[in-house]
């Protein structure tokens, strides 16, 4: 399921780097320093608003959580 949300991605023309899977509840969005309006959009054209938050990543990173995979899989 994590694949199909970088397809998604990838077909808005964003750029997609490894997807891995984690055992994460919560869905969001984590951005390095300086990337948050970037983030921000992001989280918001995938439908979570205000997830955008800093963390230790060196790009902005998708968290799908278990909960949320197969909406944000599914093309609206």
């Amino acid at each position: 399921m994590p694949a199909a949300v970088g397809d998604r991605v990838a077909d808005a023309g964003g750029t997609v780097g490894a997807v891995t899977t984690t055992q994460d509840a919560t869905s969001g969005v984590l951005y390095p320093e300086g990337q948050a309006e970037v983030a921000a959009a992001l989280a918001d054209a995938l439908g979570l608003p205000g997830t955008a938050q800093v963390g230790d990543v060196d790009r902005v990173t998708v968290v799908v959580g278990s909960g949320d995979a197969a909406r944000l899989a599914c093309s609206d």
